[in-house]
């Protein structure tokens, strides 16, 4: 029987608190350069500005939940037929509402988003197969921008079982780390090439993206042991997250633009 975890759900919340205020309300402001956030004497606009760390919240979830049961033993992919019904729960998790969602904006898209009935029609193949994100020209469709991190979350899904055989054979931290690594220096390469932090198919593809969803199968992993969930619970770790997620919207707030080194790491 899988058991979960209720406190997932709270962070699942704070993860669309914080995608929701910086695509409906900071990024508003912000092109205005009108917002502010004050606390007494103190500018905290950078911690009000770090809403899109939701999305990094969010596939570290993923990776977490994903990767707990495996962990705990309570599922396996030793056979064929495990990973069809690892395919199956996991299709049925995503695609009803990414297909239902991307339906009704393209429909909406034709009268005023896409200029042509061509251009409508080109986004289709993409938008059925979510593979616009291994284009950097289509990586943010011009149907919708935000769908980019919705087809990184499908694909990691498909990979994913490649990753839980490796870490039967490896360390699950030495993969991490590898892919860390990696991941680090190619969106540093990345950042050169576009000249700017922000999101795009050179800084932010799956393989970009990887140490996201790692980092939470190795919290996954950590916490099935017990050694993880007293740090998981703590009000420490709830501080410390806080002081990341500032420091990361400091950077960005008070650097302009921020180094693209900084846009690496996080």
């Amino acid at each position: 029987m899988i058991r979960h975890i209720d406190y997932i759900n709270g962070l699942r919340a704070v993860a669309i608190i914080g995608v929701l205020w910086e695509h409906l309300v900071f990024a508003h402001h912000r092109t205005g350069g009108a917002f502010s956030f004050q606390a007494g004497p103190i500018d905290l606009t950078f911690l009000a500005g770090s809403g899109w760390l939701g999305v990094n919240l969010f596939f570290f979830l993923s990776g977490f939940v994903l990767f707990l049961p495996y962990a705990r033993g309570e599922r396996t992919l030793d056979t064929g037929d495990d990973l069809v019904a690892y395919l199956k729960r996991r299709a049925g998790r995503l695609l009803p509402l990414y297909f239902l969602a991307g339906a009704v904006i393209l429909a909406l898209g034709y009268r005023h988003n896409i200029p042509t009935s061509e251009t409508w029609l080109s986004q289709w193949p993409a938008f059925l197969t979510a593979t616009y994100v291994f284009n950097p020209e289509t990586f943010q469709p011009i149907f919708s921008f935000a769908f980019w991190s919705i087809a990184i979350e499908i694909w990691f899904s498909v990979v994913f079982p490649v990753f839980v055989v490796v870490a039967r054979r490896f360390p699950l931290w030495a993969i991490v780390a590898g892919a860390s690594a990696l991941s680090i220096w190619l969106r540093m390469e990345g950042h050169k090439v576009v000249g700017s932090p922000l999101v795009s198919g050179h800084t932010d593809t799956l393989i970009h993206r990887l140490p996201d969803f790692l980092f939470g199968m190795l919290a996954a992993s950590a916490f099935a042991s017990g050694v993880g969930r007293a740090v998981l619970r703590s009000y420490a770790t709830c501080v410390f997250g806080l002081a990341c997620m500032g420091g990361a919207g400091w950077g960005f707030h008070e650097c302009d633009p921020p180094p693209l080194k900084w846009s690496a790491l996080i």
